[in-house]
């Protein structure tokens, strides 16, 4: 069960000042500034204090130059994103998601690693072309490898929401004969779109940050 109250951030000052919009960087760099800084805290404290980034995991899905897009509906529990598009999965790491190694040190990369895996397990399934339905489990399952690679950290300057939020993004590349779709009521599935085609749309903030990071 997901606690409503505590969720995983970073410190920003170990990250030392980052650029408005994408950051790329190794992920040894990213691993090794945010084991000096990961930290589980009161959701409703980190709302309000832009000395933490709330650690976000944020992948995009691609096949070549198309990207799965999705539009959220008004059913959504944030009300500020109802009817904008995105291009990410993903959301906050919860207490579910935090990994312990031996004497209670937190291995960031399997929080990571669980966190995305659970999102996409909630918000994505996957259709082939003859139609049938599968899971992200039972892909990899059967030996295909989709294994989403890091490309850095998404800094939202724009606005007080976004000054509290830091995305670790990464891209992950879906084999030509599955198409994802949207699981959940909130999300309306768009399928696979050119990315030139989206950067005329009205998108969320992070999304239009990706897609300039993206495009080709």
């Amino acid at each position: 069960m997901k606690h409503p109250h505590y969720i995983v951030a970073i410190l920003k000052e170990a990250f030392g000042p980052l650029e408005a919009g994408i950051n790329p960087m190794l992920f040894g760099t990213f691993l090794e500034r945010a084991s000096k800084s990961f930290f589980i805290g009161r959701r409703n404290e980190l709302e309000e204090n832009e000395n933490f980034g709330q650690m976000l995991p944020y992948v995009v899905l691609k096949q070549g130059d198309k990207v799965f897009a999705y539009q959220r509906t008004k059913k959504v529990g944030e009300q500020r994103l109802a009817g904008m598009s995105s291009v990410g999965i993903g959301g906050h790491i919860d207490l579910i998601d935090v990994f312990f190694q031996v004497d209670s040190i937190i291995d960031i990369m399997g929080t990571l690693a669980r966190a995305l895996t659970r999102e996409l397990a909630e918000e994505i399934g996957f259709k082939s072309k003859d139609g049938e339905t599968t899971a992200l489990k039972e892909l990899r399952d059967n030996g295909i490898n989709l294994v989403p690679q890091f490309k850095g950290i998404i800094n939202d300057t724009s606005d007080p929401v976004g000054r509290v939020h830091y995305g670790v993004l990464f891209t992950m590349e879906i084999p030509p004969e599955f198409e994802p779709y949207c699981l959940e009521e909130e999300l309306t599935g768009r399928g696979m779109i050119d990315i030139s085609a989206l950067q005329t749309e009205v998108l969320e903030n992070w999304s239009n940050l990706v897609l300039k990071f993206l495009k080709p």
